[in-house]
């Protein structure tokens, strides 16, 4: 378990650190071309990049990294290469369901907060353009908060699995998170308000 937890702390920090240095390397490029102010030209720079990256990255690995294997497993007679994971997921399912009910619910929660916090980090930025009005530059800020602020988050996290049990630690950030997300809503409601944005953005990721 402790191995799990400095892995998964390790993967995810490097995770977001990789995204402080393309933000860091998006603005200092912006900056050196002049482009800081203008907002299509600083997007266009970020993809470009994004694209490139990936491409290398992604082609490297699956050319030269991945070794060729044996499947793991027969497809049943009957079944389609398609479908046949689809219909795993479903047994598996029922099977969960049936047999163990908390384990059931507790992964339907990690589903929807998961999304939700996924979805959160889209709504944050349209909030910001659309009502504070946000410049690229200070958007960029924005999302290099809330990196930075979710590397020290994988630190923490395993932590507070040792003092309390993962469930209550899950509950507990879902907790906050709703209420970091409601004190954004109740609390900041025009443009000079930009630094009490930046401490909220800062407290809802870093759970």
């Amino acid at each position: 378990r402790k191995v799990m937890e400095r892995l998964n702390a390790s993967f995810t920090s490097v995770q977001f650190g990789t995204g402080v240095v393309f933000i860091l390397l998006v603005v200092a490029i912006s900056t050196a071309s002049g482009w800081m102010d203008d907002s299509l030209a600083t997007a266009r720079l970020a993809q470009s990049i994004n694209f490139t990256v990936t491409f290398v990255v992604w082609g490297y690995s699956w050319f030269k990294l991945l070794q060729p294997r044996q499947a793991m497993s027969v497809v049943p007679d009957g079944s389609r290469l398609l479908t046949v994971g689809f219909q795993k997921i479903y047994h598996t399912s029922i099977h969960i369901f049936n047999n163990h009910t908390p384990l059931a619910w507790f992964y339907t929660s990690i589903a929807f907060s998961d999304s939700a916090t996924q979805a959160l980090l889209i709504i944050g930025i349209t909030y910001s353009i659309e009502l504070l009005n946000f410049s690229a530059v200070e958007t960029g800020i924005t999302v290099f908060i809330l990196l930075v602020s979710s590397s020290v988050g994988c630190f923490v996290s395993p932590l507070s699995f040792r003092r309390m049990s993962p469930v209550r630690s899950n509950q507990l950030c879902i907790f906050l998170i709703a209420l970091a997300t409601a004190g954004v809503a109740l609390f900041i409601s025009n443009a000079s308000q930009k630094g009490l944005f930046y401490l909220f953005a800062a407290c809802v990721s870093c759970q």
